[in-house]
């Protein structure tokens, strides 16, 4: 069915990103800078993001239970087209008055939202919300955000047992019924004043979820045999535009004397993918693998700083966390100067200095630790370079 869009509702996104569910399994559809992603796509719509060009031409799309989908896609003769699975028409049972829908979220079978655009002759085209949700969440909406119009609403999302989450272009979010891991996770965010432009939650599954962020970063919760790396790559993908290069230019802050400052490292900066490089590389436990997951990353701006070899301190086993306050654990990337290094394989709690001729003592992997560790004794010869949030 040809489309004749006019209107582009909604937020600017990282990347277009939806879960549905396929033969009693998650699945997934991602679009970024790099193309498409997936995962467990009925046979039906794997065939459409397999179709020549589908990574630049697909437009918008929404999953749902039991292999239920939206698609639409700019064909070559620079006609939106979309395509549905055989039950989504039936079950929108919607009266489009000769127009379409422009964005759609599925939640578990019978509940969804989604916006549909018409034209009337003399006003132009009009955008309507329209869907079936949950009773919480048409009354709260109407309380909370009376009058909004559908242009206004940023994102609705519907999971499992009629939870849901949603938001306008004024004030936070409202929600009902969300798992324990996703509801702290909208509740930190939130609390941290950061804006979360979209949330998308599995129709199949209460504890995976999606939340991204109005600085392009993105945090999630999602089945472990998905590629998460691969997921990865296509989030900092986006916001690193082949105009852009791989580095963004930036003017760092000049910090007072004795004075240390932060600065946000984004993911299309290559110091960032220098910085997950370097965390990864240094997780070497081997009752750890694979390591987990960098979600932001500080660069320190000191007054003075040593500009030597890195050192990943594996700091992870000495952590306690405080799962009330945050969900995150955080290290310190040093930047380090061994000089002449004592290298040695057992512990000596009584060590206090390396022998004489030696600047630093190392401990290599060996008889008694478990991983690589150096031990400096002059603090001129390490310098904080950035702080690492992992999960």
């Amino acid at each position: 069915m040809p489309l004749d869009y006019q209107t582009d509702t909604g937020p600017q996104l990282t990347c277009r990103f939806s879960m549905g569910e396929y033969n009693g399994k998650p699945s997934f559809l991602l679009k970024s800078n790099l193309g498409l992603l997936w995962a467990n796509l009925p046979p039906a719509l794997e065939a459409l993001v397999k179709m020549p060009n589908m990574d630049v031409s697909a437009k918008n799309f929404a999953l749902g239970p039991k292999g239920m989908f939206w698609y639409t896609y700019q064909s070559v003769n620079n006609v939106i087209e979309q395509k549905g699975s055989d039950d989504l028409w039936p079950t929108l049972n919607e009266d489009w008055k000769d127009g379409c829908p422009i964005r759609l979220t599925f939640g578990p079978k019978g509940l969804w939202w989604g916006e549909k655009e018409w034209a009337v002759p003399g006003q132009g085209h009009l955008v309507q919300s329209f869907g079936k949700q949950p009773t919480s969440l048409v009354n709260e909406s109407a309380k909370r955000y009376p009058g909004v119009k559908s242009h206004e609403i940023d994102y609705v999302a519907i999971g499992m047992n009629g939870c849901w989450v949603m938001n306008t272009k004024y004030g936070e979010p409202c929600h009902s019924g969300l798992a324990p891991q996703s509801l702290k996770a909208v509740k930190r965010e939130t609390a941290a004043g950061n804006r979360i432009v979209n949330v998308v939650l599995s129709p199949c599954r209460e504890d995976l979820y999606w939340i991204e962020f109005s600085d392009g970063t993105v945090d999630y919760f999602l089945p472990t045999d998905w590629d998460r790396q691969a997921i990865d790559k296509h989030i900092r993908a986006h916001v690193n535009s082949p105009e852009q290069g791989p580095f963004m230019p930036y003017e760092l802050p000049v910090p007072s004397p004795g004075v240390s400052m932060l600065r946000k490292v984004t993911p299309a900066e290559g110091m960032y993918d220098f910085v997950v490089q370097q965390f990864n590389a240094g997780w070497l436990h081997p009752h750890k693998q694979p390591p987990p997951s960098v979600k932001i990353v500080y660069q320190i701006i000191m007054s003075t700083a040593l500009h030597q070899s890195f050192n990943t301190y594996l700091a992870d086993d000495y952590a306690s966390s405080n799962a009330s306050v945050s969900v995150y654990r955080s290290l310190l990337l040093a930047r380090v100067v061994k000089g002449n290094a004592e290298r040695r394989t057992t512990g000596d709690k009584k060590l206090s200095s390396p022998k004489s001729g030696f600047d630093c003592v190392e401990g290599v992997v060996g008889q008694e630790l478990n991983y690589d560790e150096t031990c400096v004794y002059h603090k001129d010869a390490i310098r904080p370079a950035f702080l690492i949030l992992y999960r």
